[in-house]
């Protein structure tokens, strides 16, 4: 079996892939069994709806959201994958499922018709203060914990969390959910995705599922695309830091002061964007161009001009 493409493992929460296998016709099976894993719930039918919301954002903006269907039972059932770190995707989390749950009760309704609302959110990132990677928040009395309504149920997945776990051998793979993870977590190794793949058929179907995805050219230059981003965003960020930390201290941020950090954090962001944006515009171009992808594709695709590619 292929773990890897081009050298490098494959990346299923890749925003451009992820609902490629769980967000269109076709992928109800794999997006049925994901969701009965992670909710506990026994759901026998899913319905892909319309994945853009208005009002969202300042201007009342659009806003498109990764997986949205409607189970058997009415529910609704949103999945989002979030690779960047972002301390407010909490509050971001609240205002989609508050969104999802209002627009489904119309003007005059009895509002006991409003269906139950799902929210799944698998990060690679830390975001709760809890030790569990899998975190179920509902509406309860603060004090009692007495479940108030069982309309709002959403579910955090730190992959970070997990990864712990992971290394200190505490997962078992008999537990559904473990598989499941153990395939979207991008640094599993060969061996072990191997082992969890012979054993769990749904698991095997996502797989293959992703297989077939890439294997159109258009599609993995779209997959590409949105790494490539991912990888500038990371670059951005690590040549900010260090450049923040440098033009800092010599601004007195032993002290305490704050405003090297701005001032490097900026200057730091500007040149990373330059400099890390291009050098994987270039990495990803002699992939390409040594795989025999046609000049013009790769130039649309890397934003590279079509002499700096022939010279590569």
């Amino acid at each position: 079996m292929v773990f890897e493409k081009d050298g490098k493992k494959l990346n299923l929460l890749n925003e451009y892939l992820f609902p490629k296998i769980f967000g269109e016709n076709g992928c109800e099976e794999e997006t049925l069994h994901l969701i009965n894993t992670f909710t506990g719930k026994n759901f026998t039918d899913v319905y892909y709806i319309p994945k853009e919301m208005e009002g969202l954002h300042k201007g009342n903006k659009k806003s498109n959201v990764d997986v949205m269907v409607l189970v058997n039972d009415g529910s609704f059932v949103n999945i989002e994958a979030q690779i960047k770190p972002q301390k407010s995707f909490h509050k971001r989390s609240h205002m989609y499922n508050s969104r999802i749950y209002s627009v489904q009760v119309q003007v005059g309704e009895d509002y006991e018709k409003a269906p139950k609302t799902y929210m799944i959110n698998i990060l690679d990132f830390d975001l709760l203060p809890t030790v569990d990677y899998h975190s179920i928040l509902v509406l309860c009395d603060k004090k009692s914990n007495f479940m108030i309504e069982d309309i709002i149920e959403i579910h955090y997945i730190e992959l970070p969390k997990f990864r712990k776990e992971l290394r200190k051998g505490n997962l078992d793979l008999n537990d559904p959910l473990t598989r499941i993870l153990l395939l979207l977590n991008k640094s599993t190794s060969p061996d072990l995705m191997e082992k969890v793949i012979n054993m769990d058929k749904s698991v095997n179907k996502m797989f293959e599922k992703t297989i077939h995805v890439l294997q159109d050219q258009k599609e993995y230059l779209a997959y590409i695309r949105a790494e490539q981003a991912d990888l500038d965003y990371k670059a951005q960020i690590k040549y900010a830091t260090e450049i923040g930390a440098e033009k800092g201290e010599k601004k007195g941020i032993k002290k305490g002061e704050k405003k090297g950090i701005k001032k490097g954090i900026e200057k730091g962001i500007k040149k990373g964007v330059a400099i890390g944006a291009e050098k994987k515009e270039i990495e990803i171009a002699k992939n390409l161009k040594n795989k025999g992808f046609p000049l013009e594709i790769i130039a649309e695709t890397t934003g590279l001009t079509l002499e700096k590619i022939k010279k590569l």
